[in-house]
């Protein structure tokens, strides 16, 4: 590969995923072109895993577009995305989780994109399955349009209130990736790639909204979105990074910030009646008390908490409505 060349890198910050990531090295690898690169950044797999992977990348994906680099300590998921970054030769760092998919028409449709609106940041729409066959089942925005612009108030209204949470979501220039002593503010929340997005915002930086759906998620049975304590952990991140963007001032972050957590509300409720009705006490507590959450949440988890467990049980089929039309 010719480096200085480089547009794109796909970045993904893997652990443990040797099942998966199959699927997107087929359709991406190459060994003739300079226009993307793909970096995998291994956070220190177990043995036997990384060793199937080394054998991947050193002989069925070799001498191509590939990159593999191993960490010698797990560093966990947001400093193992920052470092994607700091690897990276592209000027654009596109981030996949190792079960994400993305063809090579959407691939150079993106690259049309911002070769044509050269913009800072990027949310790229996407749509989600549940089976592994990657047909999709629901478009994650409705808004198919393509709309470049900066600021967040038409940001807001481009994309349905929505951020780029979903990994693949998320295209960012990497000289507008800050330094470490600002983006340390929110390792730990599993979303520091969305802070740096809305942070660019803030900052007034061009962004580009792509209406097309290009990455397909997968959400497998034995996916984290099953789990109760995953959905948790992560829901609690992503509060916490909202809460650390709102202590930083600025009137547009702030602005997308209010939306994200009056829309949390309904989460809020649903992970309520589903700690109550699995009598996960711990998590009640948790959703019910903690001050990064705001405080209507935390007043009706106080009710769910001491509203007898029979009373909801007709309420569990309204919860599972809502994560299947999600």
């Amino acid at each position: 590969m010719i480096y200085n060349q480089i547009l794109i890198t796909i970045a993904i910050p893997y652990y443990n995923g040797i099942n998966q990531i199959r699927l997107i090295l087929d359709e991406l690898f190459s060994k003739n072109t300079n226009e993307y690169e793909i970096l995998i950044i291994d956070d220190y797999s177990n043995f036997s895993d990384s060793n199937v992977l080394k054998d991947l990348v050193y002989n069925e994906y070799a001498n191509g577009n590939l990159r593999y680099i191993y960490n010698e300590q797990n560093l966990g998921m947001d400093l193992n995305f920052e470092k994607c970054v700091k690897e990276s030769l592209g000027l654009y760092t596109w981030f996949f989780g190792q079960d994400d998919y993305v063809s090579k028409e959407n691939l150079y449709y993106c690259i049309s994109q911002i070769n044509y609106f050269k913009p800072d940041i990027v949310f790229a729409n996407y749509s989600v399955n549940r089976t592994w066959n990657y047909n999709s089942t629901y478009i994650f925005n409705k808004n198919l349009e393509t709309i470049c612009s900066v600021g967040a108030k038409e940001f807001l209204l481009t994309n349905n209130g929505n951020v780029p949470s979903f990994l693949p979501s998320l295209i960012i220039k990497k000289i507008n990736w800050p330094k470490s002593e600002y983006t340390s503010k929110f390792y730990g929340t599993h979303f520091i790639q969305l802070a740096i997005f809305i942070y660019n915002i803030g900052l007034n930086k061009k962004w580009l909204y792509i209406g097309k759906p290009l990455a397909i998620g997968v959400i497998p049975s034995t996916g984290w979105q099953n789990s109760l304590t995953n959905r948790m952990k992560y829901y609690k991140g992503f509060i916490e990074c909202l809460d650390k963007l709102e202590k930083l001032n600025n009137s547009d972050i702030n602005r997308i910030v209010k939306q994200q957590k009056d829309k949390s509300f309904i989460q809020h409720i649903m992970l309520s009646f589903e700690s109550k009705l699995d009598n996960q006490n711990y998590f009640l507590i948790s959703l019910s008390n903690a001050i990064i959450f705001p405080y209507r949440n935390r007043y009706i988890t106080k009710i769910i908490m001491y509203t007898p467990s029979l009373l909801l049980l007709p309420l569990q089929y309204i919860r599972k409505i809502y994560y299947k039309l999600k």
